[in-house]
């Protein structure tokens, strides 16, 4: 490096010789001072390269287990699919057409025939065994024949008695309806191809949770009677079946709850303007209905099993199933 000076002339000469001695000192100490900076400098950022690249290390072993784990979980949902999906499926299949049997009503998907079935209903706790008599035969879905006797609390003096013919069957309609959800639940599994390969949890919860929708619904429509009010009840084309008629303050109703047959009778009665009922009540077991409902209560528990399993696997992206590594079992 070049350095000039211009020196003055004089007693200043030395002042200035001292001065630009120190200078000089001065310069020549920052040069080595900037250099030690430089070198400082150096090793600074030679540390913190060294620093970035210990940091990327465990990045990259972040990134290969990452990798693996990804491997892991589509081998287990691979595994799961194969030995637990369609197996639950045909599973369903066969308790769902183990009940359809049982049911008293044609279902196309299995072979079953109309039934015929006598009942002699029998009266509750609330209700006495002279006030309400009823004996009737339920043909698939309907009522094609009843004989009954009522004796209500204000009236205990008069007896009204009505009947039910084969020309004017009495619908359950509980009954057609929960054959129709049965019926559509055995048709969507029939449906599904047992070699069929879902590539996502999504697709197996979408075909999983129809089926479920249609057997709880299946279920729930014998097991839990739509309620009514007594207008639908008096209004009901049901009523109309009835002969000869009963008064208009009277209503008969006849339903599924759990594994019985309910026949319930509705009194009407008004005071100071408040609309009252007295309700009279007989029942009677029935055989076929307590067996589907236990197997539908099957067919539910299973199904909902299989639907925890592979629920698991939604918060895994699980993009690609093609791997032929030996599946790792996840549930045993």
């Amino acid at each position: 490096m070049g350095f000039f000076l211009t020196l003055p002339s004089g007693k200043e000469n030395e002042d200035n010789e001292m001065f630009y001695g120190n200078q000089e000192e001065f310069l020549s100490t920052s040069v080595i001072t900037a250099s030690s900076d430089t070198e400082q400098k150096s090793r600074h950022e030679v540390v913190n390269v060294s620093d970035d690249h210990t940091v990327d290390l465990p990045s990259s072993n972040a990134s290969s287990d990452g990798d693996q784990k990804s491997c892991q979980e589509r081998q287990e949902f691979k595994w799961l699919i194969k030995n637990e999906v369609h197996k639950v499926f045909n599973q369903l299949r066969e308790v769902l057409e183990a009940a359809a049997r049982r049911y008293p009503v044609e279902i196309p998907e299995v072979e079953t025939q109309v039934r015929q079935e006598k009942y002699v209903m029998a009266t509750s706790t609330q209700t006495s065994q002279d006030q309400l008599k009823c004996i009737l035969t339920i043909t698939g879905d309907s009522i094609t024949s009843a004989d009954m006797t009522l004796k209500l609390h204000k009236h205990p003096n008069v007896v009204y008695h009505t009947t039910i013919s084969v020309e004017s069957p009495w619908r359950l309609q509980q009954i057609q309806d929960s054959g129709n959800y049965l019926r559509m639940a055995i048709s969507y599994l029939a449906l599904i191809p047992e070699q069929l390969e879902y590539i996502s949890a999504e697709e197996v919860l979408t075909d999983l949770d129809s089926v479920l929708g249609k057997i709880n619904r299946a279920r729930s429509t014998l097991a839990i009677p739509r309620k009514r009010t007594i207008d639908e009840l008096m209004n009901s084309k049901n009523m109309k079946t009835l002969t000869p008629s009963l008064p208009s303050d009277l209503a008969v109703s006849f339903y599924l709850q759990a594994h019985k047959l309910i026949f319930a009778v509705y009194h009407l009665t008004q005071a100071g303007g408040t609309v009252k009922f007295e309700t009279l009540q007989s029942e009677s077991p029935v055989t076929w209905l307590n067996e589907v409902l236990v197997l539908l209560s099957v067919a539910l528990h299973r199904a909902q099993q299989l639907r925890d399993k592979v629920s698991v696997f939604l918060q895994y992206p699980i993009l690609n199933l093609s791997g032929d590594a030996t599946p790792i079992p996840l549930f045993q």
